[in-house]
């Protein structure tokens, strides 16, 4: 039986970190939907998805000047991830070799892992949801890393609008996993988090 960990989550709030343990401590394989949506744009034509493509060739600066507020960039990356999960579907149908494996990236919506669960009752669909409440640490690593190009390039009104977003996104997967009925984790727990993930995994067996 494929078994399959689907990570949702806002920017920064772990979702990689937990990827690559969980890759590591599972000998499984894992993919963003960062690398999803990069093949897709290597292999679709723009004009059939331009929301995929909305700030394709954009720096930080040229970026923030055309999405001017955080509600529009958490408005746009929405739209962004709608298409990104038509690949992320496409992938998980297509590859019926690979058995076990791990996707993550804010794609990875409770919407969109309740509509696949309900269509592929025969795959053991492991859904993790993760947020940091923590404002001060998003901001704190928002300094260090930036989302959309390296911080130390930015003028020093983008980093608040990043936050601002970045929170957006915490606060959309807190009322989107309670809407859904999925359990959400802080990434201060993510050690108990990864030790939980494993035994469901180890243990899990679809409902047919």
């Amino acid at each position: 039986m494929r078994k399959i960990i689907l990570i949702g989550g806002a920017p920064l709030s772990g979702k990689s970190t937990l990827a690559s343990e969980l890759s590591k401590k599972l000998q499984i394989s894992w993919v963003s939907t960062d690398d999803i949506r990069k093949w897709m744009e290597a292999l679709v034509r723009k004009e059939d998805y331009p929301d995929l493509f909305y700030g394709d060739g954009l720096d930080a600066i040229a970026f923030y000047e055309k999405f001017k507020t955080p509600d529009e960039v958490f408005r746009m990356e929405n739209k962004q991830g709608d298409d990104v999960q038509k690949g992320v579907r496409a992938m998980i149908e297509s590859f019926w070799w690979w058995d076990k494996f791990i996707i993550e990236g804010i794609a990875i919506t409770p919407a969109f892992v309740k509509q696949f669960q309900d269509a592929h009752q025969d795959i053991a669909i492991i859904p993790v949801f993760i947020v940091d409440t923590d404002r001060e640490n998003i901001k704190m690593r928002l300094e260090k890393r930036g989302l959309w190009d390296d911080a130390n390039t930015y003028p020093d009104y983008i980093t608040p609008l990043e936050l601002e977003w970045t929170i957006l996104f915490n606060n959309f997967y807190q009322t989107e996993t309670a809407k859904y009925d999925y359990e959400v984790s802080d990434i201060k727990d993510i050690a108990n988090t990864i030790d939980q993930i494993i035994t469901l995994f180890n243990n899990y067996e679809a409902t047919k």
